[in-house]
């Protein structure tokens, strides 16, 4: 059975997302057992990326490399580069809901551009009796549960809030309901913002409709179906 890590990486007119993905997928061939990486990307985020590193560090990091066209029509979010400094800038994360259909692997590790794999602990997670993981809390450098600043749920009276930063999956049918869920949030999200009383964003925020997607289709019942990564 083919294992392998999906990054996505859309540049913006300030942020190198490429840069980021290389640096994330050098990581996983340095300190993982199971290394197969594809990158999901844009021509010119690809063309930038080529002219800035040598094509052998390149060919090394990534196994595939699939480049598409992505919607440019997005909105904007705050970037900040330290508490000093904020940009407003597009946010091109639209397509993340294709990594099923996308991903070139049977078992895939969907991973943001900017995660740094340290170590080998994601080598435990291939071969999941779960055909999806997905984290639901936030651990700090010291291994403690990190509180501070990051939502554990949408609000008191709301739903758990899961992490679409790390997200291991099987192509099954249950796991392509939960993209298909997904998508069709993503088409109708000002109606869910209301629903389920999130804090209002300018932009889409995929945490968000994966956690409403499995709220879903565990019939609106907080029966922890979805097990943490």
């Amino acid at each position: 059975m083919s294992r392998g890590f999906l990054i996505h990486a859309y540049n913006n007119e300030q942020i190198d997302y490429g840069s980021m993905a290389l640096c994330c997928a050098l990581l996983i061939k340095k300190n993982l057992k199971y290394n197969k990486t594809c990158l999901v990307t844009v021509a010119d985020t690809f063309q930038w990326l080529k002219s800035s590193y040598p094509e052998q560090i390149i060919d090394h990091a990534f196994d595939k490399i699939i480049i598409l066209d992505i919607d440019r029509d997005v909105s904007t979010r705050n970037f900040y580069d330290t508490m000093y400094t904020t940009y407003t800038l597009p946010y091109y994360n639209t397509n993340r809901k294709d990594s099923l259909v996308l991903s070139p692997w049977n078992e895939t590790i969907l991973i943001d551009a900017d995660y740094l794999v340290l170590d080998d602990s994601l080598d435990a997670t291939w071969n999941s009796t779960e055909d999806l993981l997905v984290n639901k809390s936030v651990i700090d450098l010291n291994h403690v549960e990190n509180l501070g600043g990051f939502d554990k749920r949408f609000n008191e009276m709301s739903i758990p809030l899961y992490w679409a930063t790390v997200m291991y999956f099987k192509k099954t049918d249950r796991v392509r309901s939960i993209f298909n869920v997904i998508d069709f949030i993503k088409n109708n999200y000002t109606y869910y913002q209301q629903l389920y009383e999130f804090r209002p964003n300018n932009y889409f925020r995929n945490d968000y409709a994966l956690s409403i997607a499995i709220h879903m289709l565990n019939s609106q019942l907080e029966d922890n179906a979805v097990k943490s990564s």
